[in-house]
């Protein structure tokens, strides 16, 4: 598996047997992976024609957070083996199989943002981990979808994220798995561009 700029790796398992210069379309539930899939097709000028035999990938993707809680049914409904994938991946606590009953460190938690955001005064780090700094006309950077009434955020900035794709040819004749562990502070959307990359190399090398 090639290095990338990211803390997160791409660790793959399956075979997308194409045959070579076969026309090739991409369907995808994520707008991301979408858009580089098809450019990289066309790009091999492997686009599909009017008159021609054409192979349609499917290719669904879904990201979690690995809070307590979360099995491996949440990360990848119906396919235990993502697990392998997931630590190759770098996954780290909580356990796929929590419970719930297991809770992070506090002091360990706070370490981790103070770290990720050295600039913040003190009132700031407050405000933030107390909730205010998410309530509307208070602070620009409000955002309605990270608002939770209990004061707290999703969890992103403490825990892990899982991402796993799933890609299926047409014909049967091939599928590929594809997981991905994002770590606080990396941008999910850059790392759904290396699963969609480690796809396109499957799918036309």
């Amino acid at each position: 598996m090639a290095a990338t700029a990211f803390a997160s790796e791409v660790r793959s398992k399956g075979k997308l047997d194409v045959p070579a210069g076969m026309p090739l379309m991409v369907v995808s539930t994520d707008p991301i992976v979408q858009r580089v899939l098809s450019e990289d097709i066309a790009a091999a000028r492997r686009t599909a024609g009017h008159d021609s035999k054409t192979l349609t990938l499917t290719v669904t993707l879904n990201q979690r957070t690995l809070r307590p809680g979360v099995s491996l049914d949440d990360v990848s409904p119906g396919d235990p083996g993502t697990a392998e994938l997931l630590r190759a991946a770098g996954a780290r606590a909580p356990e796929l199989a929590d419970t719930g009953t297991s809770r992070i460190d506090p002091y360990a938690a706070m370490a981790e943002i103070q770290n990720r955001s050295a600039s913040e005064t003190a009132s700031q780090e407050f405000d933030r981990m107390s909730g205010y700094s998410q309530l509307p006309g208070f602070f620009s950077e409000y955002d309605p979808k990270r608002f939770r009434h209990s004061g707290s955020r999703d969890g992103d900035d403490i825990y892990d994220s899982a991402i796993v794709a799933r890609a299926v040819l047409s014909d049967g004749r091939g599928e590929l798995a594809v997981a991905a562990v994002t770590h606080p502070g990396e941008d999910p959307r850059e790392v759904r561009k290396l699963i969609a990359e480690k796809i396109a190399n499957a799918l036309l090398h």
